[in-house]
């Protein structure tokens, strides 16, 4: 079962939004772009691959991989609003094991993990 269409970002302005109003979380293979929303109960996610990590299969299969790391861990994370996840060009190298383990930890610093009733940090 893939991430649900109605939690992904599809317009141009939204990920700009991101881009423009939220913080970004670094590591070796990803960037986690987020931008909180008051009132908002869930996240909503982008992916972004550009050419410089792989053909279009590669590309294809790094965004799948994210969309079921974005799945997995709905559930888990506090708060709303949208998710930005960008595929550095080494992710084509790494595998889904370090780019779920790459996406908890920039997701831990975000704050976006809690306890069900505490609100993280922001």
């Amino acid at each position: 079962m893939s991430l649900p269409k109605s939690l992904r970002l599809k317009r141009w302005g939204e990920f700009s939004a991101v881009r423009e109003g939220g913080k970004s979380y670094a590591s070796r293979h990803l960037v986690l772009g987020v931008l909180p929303e008051s009132g908002a109960s869930t996240f909503r996610y982008g992916f972004i691959t550009s050419k410089r990590v792989g053909g279009a299969v590669e590309r294809n299969r790094i965004r799948r991989r994210l969309r079921a790391i974005a799945r997995a861990q709905n559930g888990a994370l506090v708060g709303g609003g949208m998710l930005v996840t960008i595929a550095r060009h080494r992710a084509s190298t790494a595998s889904y094991e370090q780019l779920a383990r790459e996406w908890q930890s920039l997701a831990k610093s975000a704050g976006l993990f809690g306890q069900p009733g505490v609100e993280g940090k922001r």
